[in-house]
């Protein structure tokens, strides 16, 4: 993901302070919660999600054209509907599987679905509809076709963004940038020239070897799904550590190793400190073969519903094949950056 310059931010928060946005971030604090959406009648709360899909949850437009036949839906499937709008409350709520169930709504969108989730906890739920992937698009992140991927990169996307630059405190306003963004085009305009200009002052892409798992066997998975993964299943979510040595700690602890994983902590801190949007990777089968290459897309994720190898980063591959290394065997990381070796990068 490609940082914003200050400037750029600075001119969506002056535009933020006098847009219609602002003045509607808490406009439905006290209508959904918990104890007053389960409290409603039958009738008021049909009403109630009727005029918040007519009003696009006070974020998009035209739920106008669709909201009466979304009134349908809840009236027909009144008592799965309502489960379903009040579990986002429950201490277990699981956001992939309720995601994964909008389907059983119609009219009930992605667009509006995270929308409400956004309007239940802004700090904790983003928005994705047509205008997030517009706008990532200009900060170098894509997104995959399923959804509920989608939705977690998003979130690590405008987790990142907030990280960078507090002021945005939750996804709410995270959101509100994509308006501003792609909105006008002006404003695109402005944000291309700015982004731009921050990417020719930036330094050069790293190079990197990589092994998508022992003798590549996710190899196939990371091409046809647009990602590279990465192991450490000992390991939580890899940018919950503080540094380096942390991770070699709790690798050590966790594998019950008496000598150091020295190179398995670095690259796992890499993998999700140090990579960048615009790096270079190349893949390798074993230490005699090279099997494709590609250009990192997104910030790194951590993927609790994969199995195993969670750690995720979107990628552009470009090109695979088999190309044997006949000068030596490759190196034996999972992840090497090779950048300081220009001869090998050119080769």
């Amino acid at each position: 993901m490609k940082k914003p310059p200050q400037e750029l931010i600075n001119a969506f928060f002056q535009w933020y302070s006098n847009d219609p946005h602002s003045k509607s971030e808490d406009y439905y604090s006290n209508a959904i919660t918990k104890d007053h959406l389960a409290g409603l009648s039958k009738s008021d709360f049909i009403e109630f999600f009727y005029q918040f899909a007519h009003e696009g949850g006070k974020v998009q437009s035209g739920g106008n054209r669709t909201s009466g036949r979304f009134r349908k839906t809840i009236e027909t499937y009144y008592d799965q509907f309502r489960a379903f709008a009040l579990s986002p409350f429950d201490p277990d709520f699981d956001v992939a599987k309720w995601l994964a169930g909008i389907k059983a709504f119609k009219h009930f969108g992605i667009g509006l679905a995270t929308i409400y989730l956004n309007r239940v906890d802004k700090k904790r739920f983003p928005i994705l509809n047509d205008k997030t992937a517009g706008s990532l698009v200009l900060l170098e992140v894509s997104l995959p076709s399923n959804k509920v991927k989608r939705y977690q990169i998003v979130g690590e996307a405008q987790k990142q963004l907030i990280n960078w630059f507090p002021q945005f405190g939750n996804f709410y306003r995270a959101d509100a940038l994509n308006q501003f963004l792609i909105g006008n085009k002006d404003r695109q305009k402005m944000a291309e020239e700015m982004l731009s200009k921050v990417e020719r002052e930036t330094s050069e892409a790293r190079y990197w070897v990589y092994a998508p798992g022992p003798n590549a066997k996710f190899w196939d998975e990371c091409w046809e799904q647009r990602i590279m993964v990465y192991g450490a299943d000992e390991l939580q979510d890899l940018q919950t550590y503080e540094s380096k040595d942390v991770i070699e700690k709790a690798l050590k602890k966790a594998l019950k190793q008496k000598s150091r994983p020295t190179n398995d902590a670095l690259a796992a801190w890499e993998f999700s400190r140090v990579l960048k949007p615009g790096d270079v990777i190349i893949a390798k089968r074993g230490r005699q073969q090279y099997i494709g290459y590609g250009i990192v897309t997104g910030p790194y994720i951590y993927d609790t519903s994969r199995v195993t190898y969670r750690n995720v980063r979107t990628m552009r591959w470009v090109k695979k094949g088999e190309w044997r290394e006949a000068g030596g065997p490759i190196v034996l990381k999972t992840l090497t950056d090779i950048t300081k070796y220009p001869e090998y990068v050119d080769k």
